[in-house]
């Protein structure tokens, strides 16, 4: 009766740790995750500053091209709109 019960014991406690492990698990993927995404929102950035700042509008072409799946519309319908200036700009 007392080694089944200790058996017992030694499945649950067994039972709880891979829990725990899993959690741990689960919330460090979820932190790498975020700061991955965060990581490419800064390089988003950091590139748009670059491209308005060259006043190129093949850069910001490139810029639409590479973040097309981040952006949402409005970002991508003002920067469209700073590219055709800037096309006007240099092709008189």
């Amino acid at each position: 009766m007392i080694f089944a019960e200790i058996l017992a014991l030694l499945g649950l406690s067994g039972g709880l740790g891979v829990l725990i492990v899993g959690i741990t698990a689960g919330a460090r993927k979820r932190d790498a995750d975020e700061r991955k995404r965060q990581q490419r929102l800064d390089q988003m950035h950091e590139d748009l500053k670059a491209a308005l700042k060259a006043r190129d509008h093949a850069k910001l072409d490139d810029w639409l091209v590479v973040y097309a799946d981040v952006m949402d519309g409005g970002v991508a319908a003002q920067v469209k709109i700073r590219r055709d200036e800037l096309y006007i700009e240099k092709n008189p």
